[in-house]
């Protein structure tokens, strides 16, 4: 598939023939190969050595789209702050995904972030985060280590490990360059997101940048019909007039400590029925008995 002009170490041979590279450049260092660069459907792959300061040696992997910019977002595992670290962390977005907000600094615009970010793209950007991945710069950059030599198999050799995080990094960053008609993606989000926390937080979105678009207003309708109170709380919301009896609904649902209930009651104001207040607070007052 192609041909090198200079001598360069077998694995780097093996890992481009692995990931289908194109245009093969050999880097150097001081005079000695150090890695790689290829292209893939557009895409440009760099592959380097790298050792960290414990010692462990691995590939740096950093991925970039010939022909279209990713999506101006940066990506950055959270890392383990010290106690004597006052500095806020800055951070533009949070997903609604608890587990992943917990390891992932994501900065940016909010409504791209949403709109991209789907379960299955959390998902691998928590496996490349795991490596030391990043997204910064329009840039995907993964750091792996490999295995001790003791423990290579067919599965955990070099080139099979930076392999697979550099098809990881391709996919990513794939994801991340795909044309964006923002209003539909976020409508497909809010409609198909799995984790409710996340499709709540697309139907704010949503709203706020799309709300009187009909494909939006179709969204917000069926999402009112939704198992978690949260997501239909946003959708009631969203539909303003319309979504009133929804509010209604979650607004006398006062068992614990119902946070939506609160927040509907307050948004339907002089809208809730003096008879539907008073029963609402009778029940509220026996249920705290």
């Amino acid at each position: 598939m192609f041909q090198l002009q200079t001598r360069t170490p077998q694995r780097w041979l093996e890992v481009a023939r692995a990931l289908r590279l194109d245009a093969i450049l050999v880097l150097r260092r001081f005079f000695v190969v150090s890695g790689i660069t290829g292209s893939r459907d557009g895409y440009r792959v760099q592959l380097r050595d790298w050792s960290s300061a414990q010692h462990s040696h691995g590939a740096h992997i950093v991925v970039a789209s010939h022909e279209r910019a990713i999506a101006p977002l940066e990506l950055r595992p959270q890392e383990p702050r010290s106690l004597l670290s006052h500095r806020p962390i800055r951070r533009d977005v949070e997903t609604g995904d608890e587990r992943f907000d917990a390891e992932v600094i994501l900065n940016g615009p909010e409504a791209v972030a949403l709109a991209l970010l789907d379960d299955r793209i959390r998902w691998l950007v928590r496996e490349l985060f795991v490596v030391r991945g990043r997204v910064c710069a329009g840039r995907v950059s993964v750091h792996c280590a490999y295995p001790p030599p003791s423990s290579f198999d067919d599965s955990g050799s070099p080139v099979a490990v930076t392999a697979r995080f550099a098809e990881k990094a391709l996919r990513l960053t794939t994801a991340l360059a795909a044309p964006l008609d923002l209003e539909a993606r976020l409508c497909e989000r809010a409609a198909h997101e799995p984790h409710p926390g996340v499709r709540a937080r697309v139907l704010m979105v949503l709203a706020r940048s799309f709300g009187s678009g009909n494909a939006a207003r179709e969204v917000f309708r069926d999402a009112c019909g939704a198992g978690d109170e949260e997501v239909r709380l946003q959708a009631a919301l969203a539909l303003g007039v319309e979504g009133r009896s929804t509010l209604l609904e979650i607004a006398h649902r006062t068992e614990g400590d119902n946070n939506q209930a609160v927040r509907a009651i307050t948004a339907l104001g002089a809208h809730l029925p003096f008879e539907q207040a008073i029963a609402i607070l009778t029940d509220s007052l026996r249920r705290s008995h």
